[in-house]
């Protein structure tokens, strides 16, 4: 009986809440009145968007029904007719290089070549008994890979990361793996500012060169992207020191006896063709965007380049690599390898708020408007260094909450004048400005709507069902962060 009790309970907490998310996907948007010059459209699509974090945030809807819930009620907008919304979710170029990448890395996985690099980075003498060492090590290459392979390099830190849970014997829901997932994705995500010549960083990039061209001032890239760094390498340093007094428990990476992890030959680790082979077609894969960012657009290469961009570049790896033999046969079997790598509920997280993103982004709709107007009269008459807090919290939060690459758009259009006036007045570098609205639009990871890619680690089972967790230790990271990037490109911004 008492078993019975708390099944009705249960269900009925679930109807509750599945109707507070009806509630805001399809009722809000249509008796909300409209506010600050905000389109009834614009009213549905914020509505759209609370609705669908509201039933993300509880797992037992899980990420399809949802998903699908979201389509459903775009189409009852008038933003979408349903070919302009396939063309908007499956047509969009994150979504479609989400899923190659998902493929990418499970070469990497099937093959074993993802163990294989876990178990080397474990028996490196340096980070033997240094657990905070390795966490230190293992953001350092996260920042890496986001830099020069975006979302790419995203997919493949956190299969990497669980490769790393597994071979260490972590629970896949412990504490452990919560802060690994938390440090790796965020180092991921701000080294996506480093050469932000491609992609979502572009975008965010492109308003404040546009803005300082207009001034007739020519951002610096050295010093660009050596703001970057110092902010980068001071909060991968500071995560870990935090991981390490909090007490995470490291205790599994501390004692791990590495006479456990043997390769073929004399106790060595040694990689197989087959693993060789992988990593080899993922360096190629990732090789196109490191010569992209630095090649001239008008050389013969980078013109012969440019008929590619990153995703029709994924699917030319994977073409290689299911072309390879070994012994007469494939390496792996293509459709298995498809079958089992994509996690579809994500796709379709990713899909639906790539659409919710680009609605509240839309200046037609209002709702970008609303926020400009709102920001405007904040940012005048302020000193420097409280002029860089208000921009750092502001900017920060809203992109944590709205799409970050229209927070991006409206916070270095509007400020980018008053920042310039700083450089006129007091001497600071107005590069440096930039450098910091860059971070702290890539700065996202709290909201699905956040950042196309976000759902790669909301939707992770530690993070997803330890939502206590996310607002709690994630909140505190994005206070941190907001904190460490005003002190430390103000303080750029007068020395350089």
């Amino acid at each position: 009986m008492p078993d019975t009790g708390i099944k009705k309970q249960t269900y009925t907490a679930y109807i509750v809440k599945l109707l507070v998310g009806l509630f805001f996907i399809f009722v809000f948007g249509r008796v909300c009145p409209p506010w600050g010059g905000i389109t009834q459209t614009g009213i549905q699509a914020i509505g759209i968007f609370f609705g669908l974090i509201f039933l993300l945030s509880n797992s037992e809807f899980g990420l399809i029904l949802p998903s699908l819930l979201g389509f459903l009620a775009v189409l009852l907008t008038d933003a979408y007719t349903p070919s302009s919304l396939m063309a908007a979710t499956f047509g969009n170029s994150t979504v479609v290089q989400i899923i190659f990448a998902y493929v990418l890395c499970q070469t990497i996985i099937s093959t074993g070549a993802g163990e294989f690099i876990s178990k080397w980075l474990l028996t490196r003498k340096v980070l033997r008994g240094k657990p905070y060492l390795f966490c230190f090590v293992f953001f350092f290459a996260a920042w890496v890979m986001g830099a020069f392979a975006k979302i790419g390099g995203i997919v493949f830190v956190l299969a990497l990361l669980d490769s790393l849970i597994d071979n260490l014997g972590y629970e896949k829901e412990g504490s452990f793996n919560r802060w690994m997932s938390l440090g790796s994705f965020v180092s991921a995500c701000i080294g996506m500012a480093l050469i932000p010549f491609q992609g979502l960083p572009l975008v965010i990039f492109g308003a404040i060169l546009s803005a300082m061209a207009q001034s007739g001032i020519v951002l610096n890239y050295a010093v660009y992207m050596l703001s970057i760094i110092v902010f980068s390498m001071a909060f991968i340093v500071l995560f870990a020191l935090t991981m390490k007094a909090c007490r995470v428990d490291a205790d599994k990476l501390r004692a791990f006896d590495v006479s456990r992890i043997s390769g073929e030959q004399g106790g060595k680790l040694r990689m197989t063709r087959k693993q060789v082979l992988a990593c080899l077609i993922f360096l190629f894969a990732i090789a196109y965007s490191v010569v992209m960012a630095f090649l001239p657009a008008d050389s013969p290469l980078g013109q012969a380049l440019s008929t590619f961009d990153q995703c029709t570049w994924f699917i030319l790896a994977l073409v290689i690599f299911f072309l390879l033999r070994e012994d007469g046969k494939p390496l792996l079997n293509e459709e298995q390898t498809f079958r089992s790598s994509i996690s579809w509920g994500i796709v379709l997280a990713v899909c639906i708020f790539n659409v919710i993103g680009g609605m509240l982004a839309n200046p037609e709709l209002g709702v970008r408007g609303w926020l400009n107007a709102l920001m405007e009269p904040i940012f005048t008459g302020l000193p420097f260094p409280v002029f860089m807090l208000l921009i750092c919290f502001v900017s920060t939060i809203c992109t944590n909450v709205f799409a970050n690459a229209a927070v991006g758009l409206i916070v270095g259009t509007l400020t980018m004048p008053f920042a310039i006036t700083y450089g006129d007045t007091i001497g600071i570098n107005v590069t440096v400005y930039g450098a910091a609205v860059t971070m702290s639009a890539m700065f996202s990871f709290m909201t699905m709507a956040s950042a196309g890619y976000v759902p790669l680690f909301l939707t992770r089972p530690c993070i997803q069902k330890n939502q206590k967790f996310l607002w709690g230790v994630g909140g505190g990271t994005c206070l941190g962060g907001i904190l460490l990037m005003t002190v430390l490109f103000t303080a750029l911004a007068y020395l350089l």
